[in-house]
């Protein structure tokens, strides 16, 4: 009777206050071993901590993961994580690797796996497991063939004189020869494609850099090598050479100029634009001359006198209509040419250059943001040619 009384919940049940008392009584035992074990260790020399960890090194692994298992959900788990330390950052070549020039993507890096050393030859490095990688020559786009080029028609451009020599080498017989077919360069397809794809691919400040180190001095070489061949039955004298490369180094210096000021025109596109807008107008109204004169023809030939005089009227207001435009198109273009002289020291520039290469920077600045950086970069770089060329002028006398 008194047995059918007691049920399931009159069984005793453990007490869970003993349990989380005893695992916190080992974990509090581990605590106190972890921050003994740290003030010893900071109180050490130097060369006692390299023979503990010498001894640790074996065990540590064990005893890190038996530590952390005591402690995971515990208060103290906070303080084992301040305890280890945490891996190392990876180096700089790995996560800031250098750019190759004449390439747009970052370097490739290259390694063979180690071979396992030779028994008594501990922490040897075979040097042939890691090779070193080739220093790049030329690029795939802007080929060595271009500069090779360039060097030869500038030298065959120039014609000695008594007093001086003079070269037909500018920047619109330049565009000409190189834009208009693409000389030297690895484009494929019609040219304007190519010549957008060759901008993109070369018309930044870093890239313009970048080439000019793989070939400005592949350039000035060439340029004397081609100097002292003989061109037509004629071969240059080394007085000749001299005043060429003068010459080109007063031209490559004139040109950067224009390249700071034509950058430093903060209104480069309005003024542009208003001269565009004058041209266009001038083309319109020429166009409306020629019609008119034609009237006037057949008037003369087979018209009234009334008919003649109101042709002829006609043709007088378009000419003096013309003429408007055209003096507004000069107007515009001396506002550019002024506005670039002023912020780019250029003296000696003729305004047919100064506007060709503010026009040619126009239509790159309405693709490219960079534009101004670009020229800026360019001014630099043949600034810095033109200093080269000065010294091998010298060199060849």
């Amino acid at each position: 009777m008194d047995r059918d009384t007691h049920s399931i919940v009159d069984l005793p049940k453990p007490r869970p206050a003993k349990t989380g008392h005893g695992k916190l009584t080992v974990v509090t035992v581990l605590a106190v071993a972890l921050v003994g074990g740290a003030v010893f260790w900071l109180t050490r020399d130097e060369e006692t901590r390299q023979v503990v960890k010498q001894r640790v090194a074996t065990s540590t692994e064990h005893l890190r993961t038996t530590v952390e298992d005591s402690v995971r959900g515990t208060p103290l788990e906070g303080v084992m994580r301040l305890l280890t330390p945490p891996p190392p950052p990876l180096p700089a070549s790995v996560t800031s690797p250098p750019t190759q020039p004449g390439t747009l993507a970052g370097q490739v890096i290259q390694s063979a796996v180690p071979t396992p050393a030779e028994p008594g030859a501990e922490g040897e490095i075979d040097p042939d497991a890691v090779p070193i990688a080739a220093k790049v020559e030329e690029d795939s786009v802007v080929r060595p063939q271009f500069v090779d080029d360039l060097a030869a028609w500038m030298v065959s451009r120039y014609q000695p004189g008594k007093g001086g020599g003079s070269s037909g080498v500018g920047v619109q017989s330049a565009n000409l020869r190189y834009g208009g077919a693409l000389k030297g360069f690895g484009i494929s397809g019609d040219i304007p494609a190519g010549r957008e794809a060759l901008l993109r691919y070369a018309f930044t400040p870093t890239m313009l850099e970048a080439l000019y180190e793989l070939y400005a001095d592949r350039f000035v070489e060439h340029l004397g090598t081609a100097a002292a061949t003989p061109q037509q039955g004629k071969m240059l004298t080394p007085s000749q050479i001299d005043d060429m490369y003068r010459l080109y180094a007063a031209r490559l210096a004139l040109l950067a100029s224009v390249l700071d000021g034509v950058a430093a025109v903060p209104d480069l596109s309005q003024k542009l634009e208003a001269m565009e807008k004058s041209a266009q107008r001038a083309l319109d109204i020429h166009t409306r001359v020629t019609e008119a004169v034609f009237t006037l023809d057949q008037a003369r030939e087979n018209g009234s006198r009334t008919r003649i005089e109101a042709a002829q009227l006609r043709v007088d207001g378009l000419n003096a209509q013309y003429q408007r435009a055209i003096n507004e198109r000069t107007v515009a273009q001396q506002a550019l040419t002024s506005a670039v002289r002023s912020r780019g020291a250029v003296r000696e520039a003729d305004d047919d250059t100064i506007l060709f290469v503010a026009g040619w920077a126009g239509r790159r600045q309405a693709k490219h943001p960079h534009t101004q950086a670009t020229l800026r970069k360019g001014a630099q770089l043949l600034r810095d040619l033109s200093g080269r060329l000065q010294r091998a002028g010298s060199v060849a006398r």
